[in-house]
């Protein structure tokens, strides 16, 4: 592949290109942030706040992402307990994020491809959903698209004698992804063996680099270290049975078919369309696949899509050799995060090297096959970007206007003792936040069992039992959830129509 990034002197469509890429990118961060503010914290957003404020046996489980819980508790600290205070680190990740997506198509010299690179990267509605949380997922995806801008990085300048200073940055970021998220394992271990090749060589990847070899031992002895202590507690959270989000069926049924699905906008529901795109997926790394191992084989100097494709290659046997192996479960939906900006590196890269083919058709494919890809994705954010996502924490989405209702409603009604309120045991992690952040003295701790005699109860009207008798107060069309005063017998007389 020809070496890119040399744009020369910028041009009029030049600079409109750039400032188009840079406003959407502000557009994004500002949704970001003003979403963050407006949502209800999730469930298991609220257990890792409750790892360092009330209950810290959740520190013990895989709900604790390492790095996402320290922040957390920095933040905390430092701003309050906010719903923007506390999702502020993945506030950062996502500013992080797009800022080594522009870095990464700033490369690519077509511009049809720098905005087909841009699409890919950014206007996906799962990856922006895990931006607005308090969760590692946003934290691990921002560190990897770092790692993916080092590495290309270090590679395509290996000339300007800033290789292993490159590469040990890319693997130090793809540690961080770990840190922030374990599932990113699966990309860490391909990476640290790309980096210790790149090093351990030559430009032509075949000779050994006599220079580098004490630089690549350290590496890996870093590597090595690192990774015993991750796999230690793995093995600790698989002994407690925490390990238990995955899919058993098989990496195309579970793995591709589920990015399918949680990409596309809420609502669709349609298995024709997913099938459609996961087999346009599968079909996109068939075809690069040998395109990629052909341009290693090929002996030029420029062949970052072929170690790229060897990344997302290693990325996808590990942990269909984990399975084999150790029987471990198939990373789905958000654990499998990290493979969309590794096969968006690769397709960008894999394009511009079927534009640098002598074949004339082939280079004439490369602009509608991009702004066909491009208008399908870019239609599918906008559509499914106003709706959360249907792999997203929905039960939780009304929590905080609940609890104010009941606030209000409780002081209305003259209810100056404790109020016990039953609700569906998916939300006690987020009323329980709410209690201890927002100081309701007069909210007893909620339970995920239900409990006899509440004075509110707020479920899924599939789960009212037929003496849930009260006021409805609210309900919510879109979880088909809704807010009752029970009915008890000493207001029975004025508490006016219900259910």
């Amino acid at each position: 592949m020809t070496s890119v990034g040399h744009d020369g002197q910028p041009g009029t469509r030049h600079r409109a290109l750039w400032t188009l890429l840079i406003l959407t990118s502000i557009g994004l961060l500002a949704s970001s942030v003003y979403r963050a503010a407006k949502l209800s914290f999730g469930a298991d957003e609220s257990l890792s706040f409750a790892i360092f404020s009330w209950k810290p046996y959740w520190g013990r489980t895989a709900n604790n992402h390492l790095l996402n819980t320290a922040l957390m508790r920095w933040c905390s600290a430092l701003f309050g307990n906010s719903e923007l205070s506390l999702r502020l680190p993945n506030l950062a990740a996502h500013a992080l994020y797009l800022v080594c997506v522009l870095a990464l198509v700033k490369r690519v010299r077509n511009p049809a491809l720098k905005v087909f690179g841009f699409v890919l990267f950014a206007l996906n509605l799962l990856l922006a959903e895990y931006f607005i949380v308090a969760r590692g997922y946003g934290l691990a995806t921002a560190f990897e698209m770092l790692c993916l801008y080092l590495f290309v990085r270090a590679y395509e300048e290996g000339a300007k004698g800033k290789l292993a200073r490159d590469l040990s940055l890319s693997v130090g970021s793809g540690a961080l992804a770990v840190l922030a998220n374990f599932a990113w394992l699966n990309f860490f271990i391909p990476l640290v063996l790309a980096s210790a090749w790149l090093l351990a060589t030559d430009a032509s990847l075949r000779q050994l680099n006599r220079q580098r070899i004490s630089t690549t031992l350290v590496l890996l002895a870093g590597c090595g270290l690192f990774l015993w202590q991750v796999l230690a507690r793995l093995l600790k959270l698989e002994r407690a049975g925490q390990l238990y989000w995955g899919g058993y069926s098989g990496f195309i049924s579970d793995t591709i078919h589920t990015l399918a699905r949680c990409s596309l906008f809420p609502g669709i529901d349609s298995p024709t369309t997913e099938l459609a795109v996961s087999i346009a997926i599968i079909a996109s790394f068939v075809v690069v696949l040998p395109l990629g191992l052909a341009q290693l084989r090929s002996g030029k100097n420029d062949v970052a899509f072929g170690i790229l494709v060897l990344l997302l290659t290693g990325a996808v046997a590990l942990p269909i050799l984990e399975h084999h192996l150790v029987h471990a479960l198939f990373p789905i939906e958000r654990a499998a995060l990290y493979y969309l900006p590794l096969y968006a590196a690769v397709l960008v890269y894999g394009l511009d090297a079927l534009s640098a083919l002598p074949v004339e058709r082939w280079r004439r494919a490369v602009t509608p096959i991009s702004a066909i890809v491009t208008l399908a994705a870019s239609g599918c954010f906008l559509v499914g970007f106003t709706k959360r996502s249907s792999c997203a924490w929905l039960m939780d989405s009304h929590n905080r206007e609940v609890l104010t209702l009941i606030d209000r409603d409780r002081t209305e009604q003259g209810l100056t003792g404790p109020v016990r309120v039953r609700t569906s045991h998916h939300m006690e992690p987020s009323f329980n936040f709410y209690r201890v952040t927002r100081h309701y003295s007069w909210l007893v701790p909620v339970i995920r069992k239900p409990i006899p005699d509440p004075d509110y109860i707020y479920t899924l009207e599939s789960e009212l039992n037929p003496a849930d008798r009260g006021v409805v107060l609210a309900s919510y069309r879109d979880l088909r959830t809704v807010l009752i005063r029970v009915r008890h017998a000493t207001d029975a007389q004025r508490s006016g129509p219900g259910l």
